[in-house]
């Protein structure tokens, strides 16, 4: 990517505003994008009046330059079953009018085949969740898709793999929302564990610890992927308690 690098030695609005135009004009052989100028020379706020605010509006265009991708393709990975909710020709209707061209990724060939794209939109979830249940050919996909966003750091990830995970691990979700101070605002998380026992005397020790009291839900620890990850039991008392498949996730009614 091509680097303007403008200093700052406006003090003015106008001056600032011309600064930046005349940078654009002098690099527009090196501009491929017919869009930029309209994208990265908008008009400044009124607040850029004030001296002080010249140059940071300034350097925020030329920002917004050098992050703009060198090619506008979204790469779309969504199973045919979610792909069917979504209205493909309004959807790139939609990105054809930001200059944006998408196109359904193919997992099972290499992703630099399919290159560029500057954009990864999925809903890699059940490929995620098949891979921590063991399946073979989800863990070698997913991990190829890691292992390409790792090596293009650049890549816009919609949604960031990581964040995907903690939400299918029902444990994992739970405890980012209880460390946070959201209890402030009387959002809060009804207390929960996990067993991963059957010993009974284990079971009422990790209970106890956690605040665990009758009448809970008992569910699957991954949230997605199968029909065992929607099963659910309502533990009633402590005679039911070894009905509790572990390992397991608790919650309080």
């Amino acid at each position: 990517m091509y680097t303007v690098c403008v200093k700052p030695t406006s003090a003015s609005y106008e001056k600032g505003q011309t600064e930046v135009r005349r940078q654009i004009r002098s690099n527009r052989t090196r501009i491929k994008d017919k869009n930029f100028e309209e994208l990265a020379t908008p008009e400044l706020p009124a607040a850029a009046n004030a001296p002080e605010n010249a140059d940071h509006y300034m350097y925020n265009k030329i920002a917004l330059y050098q992050k703009m991708p060198s090619n506008k393709r979204i790469a779309v990975w969504m199973s045919d079953k979610k792909l069917q909710k979504v209205n493909w020709h309004e959807f790139e209707a939609v990105c054809d009018s930001y200059g944006f061209e998408p196109f359904r990724l193919d997992l099972n060939r290499s992703l630099e085949s399919q290159e560029p794209f500057c954009v990864l939109l999925h809903k890699l979830t059940d490929i995620i969740a098949s891979a921590n249940q063991g399946d073979i050919g989800s863990f070698s996909k997913i991990n190829e898709v890691e292992k390409y966003i790792a090596r293009n750091p650049m890549l816009l990830v919609i949604d960031p793999l990581p964040n995907v995970r903690k939400l299918l691990d029902r444990y994992s979700s739970y405890s980012v929302i209880h460390s946070t101070d959201l209890c402030t605002y009387n959002v809060f998380t009804p207390n929960f564990c996990i067993l991963r026992s059957n010993d009974m005397d284990v079971l009422r020790q990790q209970l106890k610890i956690a605040k665990v009291t009758y009448p809970f839900i008992c569910k699957p620890i991954l949230g997605h992927g199968s029909r065992k990850a929607h099963e659910m039991s309502i533990i009633f008392n402590e005679k039911c308690l070894l009905d509790c498949r572990t390992p397991a996730w608790l919650r309080v009614l």
